[in-house]
């Protein structure tokens, strides 16, 4: 009996020293950082990228994670409603930049990666005149809503067909 009851003290004893460290191993690697999976599709516009552009940045789950050689695709619709798809592969830190977006500022944009057998897509992408955009894309993540936050207000799904265009540039 008094076996048994120290090995019950020895486990108690052993779990209450890894509870500590099992946490720290649920919570996001740096304290403070936000979860990526929540910030996933939402652009932001961003001074420090030229006009025309669009960053999009892919992970695996945190920022630690980054989606290396993932195809992005991203597909433009011009603000007179022609609409063009172009495609980037993320570089080592998981980014695809496309360039050269400038005939189609005053449109949107969405792009979309499949990540770990899952396809994951951004809310529409203003394309702006003063300043370009960044987006995250993240494994795991769950759809954006339709509205809200940065997407415009005439945000919403393009008719017809999509024809292809190979002018994206990639990078990270």
């Amino acid at each position: 009996m008094r076996r048994r009851a120290a090995w019950g003290m020895f486990a108690l004893g052993l779990s209450l020293a890894a509870a500590p460290s099992l946490r720290a191993w649920a919570q996001p690697a740096r304290p403070g950082m936000p979860d990526p999976r929540r910030m996933s599709g939402i652009p932001r516009p961003d001074p420090q990228v030229p006009p025309g552009t669009v960053t999009v940045r892919c992970l695996l789950g945190s920022f630690a994670e980054p989606a290396a050689g993932v195809t992005v695709t991203l597909e433009v619709t011009g603000p007179g409603g022609q609409v063009t798809t172009h495609t980037a592969v993320a570089g080592p830190e998981g980014r695809a930049t496309f360039q050269g977006l400038s005939d189609a500022i005053g449109g949107r944009a969405v792009a979309r990666a499949t990540l770990g057998g899952g396809e994951v897509t951004t809310r529409p992408i203003e394309l702006r005149a003063d300043m370009g955009s960044r987006v995250l894309l993240v494994k795991g993540a769950a759809a954006p809503p339709a509205s809200g936050g940065a997407a415009p207000p005439h945000a919403g799904a393009t008719g017809g067909p999509t024809p292809p265009h190979a002018g994206a540039a990639g990078g990270a």
